[in-house]
């Protein structure tokens, strides 16, 4: 059966993750335990590479892409094999985890690699999507996922749709966060009188107004999101993957400014010494390409 390219590129032309959040609704029974992999290695690796290729350090430079070019590939290729063969600051290494097995790319040499890529280039456009990777990777018929993911569309969720429109408003937020730490941050450099209030502005923004904001927008998505979760248990059309993947999202900027807020926060009482000012050095990957 030969592939329906037009309805493919639907998805293959669509920003990294939500390619990722389509191949996960379509095969979540198959791949649910690979799914932290998926989002936490495998994405992450390719948009580090994109954002590599176009110059860009910090996410909210960037706007995320669809697909790159095989020279981009190659380098997402050999980032990704050193990153799952290399321990993580917490010491783990993803190649030893059997669980993940199946994710783990096989080591090939450029040549290789090159002629592989070849064969995840599913629409023949000589550039590779991150959809392109996850059916590769992990064996999946792409006529399945193109039959299944148009069902999903005409079915969509309206709850969801509410909560991915309120993790948007999180993205947001968090981008104008993230641009000002970032001018506060060159600011900061030096001794004089503007270093020094950048460098209290610094200190002080877990406590800020925006901060504030933020943790209002992250309550108000993560209500949206139960909400859905809940309309889920009625509906067995209900997207499991994009659930989890903007419920992964939200967690992951908690774990970054949930704490800091004024008052009570999504996180928990705000902590206090060195670890509460940890954040403002931006050393999380997610913001910063290393």
């Amino acid at each position: 059966m030969s592939l329906d390219v037009a309805n493919f590129n639907v998805w293959a032309q669509k920003p990294f993750k939500e390619q990722a959040k389509a191949f996960l609704d379509v095969f979540w029974d198959d791949v649910e335990d690979q799914a932290e992999f998926i989002y936490t290695v495998a994405y992450k690796t390719l948009r580090a590479a994109d954002m590599h290729f176009q110059g860009k350090q910090y996410l909210y430079e960037y706007r995320e892409g669809v697909d790159v070019d095989f020279v981009t590939g190659l380098y997402f290729y050999e980032k990704l094999v050193d990153k799952v063969h290399k321990p993580e600051m917490d010491g783990k290494v993803w190649a030893n985890i059997s669980q993940y097995s199946r994710s783990i790319p096989k080591k090939l040499t450029a040549v290789e690699r090159k002629a592989a890529l070849s064969d995840h280039d599913l629409n023949s456009d000589n550039r590779i999507s991150f959809l392109e990777y996850l059916l590769y990777q992990y064996s999946a018929d792409p006529n399945v996922f193109v039959e299944t993911s148009l069902k999903h569309l005409k079915s969509q969720d309206p709850n969801l749709d509410k909560a991915q429109k309120a993790l948007i408003e999180v993205n947001v937020k968090l981008t104008e966060i993230e641009k000002l730490k970032a001018k506060l941050k060159i600011e900061a450099r030096g001794e004089g009188p503007k270093a020094k209030k950048a460098q209290f502005q610094l200190k002080s923004m877990k406590n800020s107004q925006m901060i504030s904001d933020l943790n209002t927008r992250l309550l108000k998505a993560e209500a949206a999101i139960r909400a859905a979760q809940r309309n889920a248990k009625a509906n067995a059309k209900h997207p499991k993957g994009t659930s989890w993947w903007m419920q992964r999202e939200l967690q992951e900027v908690r774990e970054l400014y949930g704490s800091a807020g004024a008052g009570k926060s999504v996180n928990g009482p705000r902590k206090t010494g060195k670890k509460a000012n940890a954040w403002i050095k931006n050393a999380e990957p997610k913001w910063k390409v290393k």
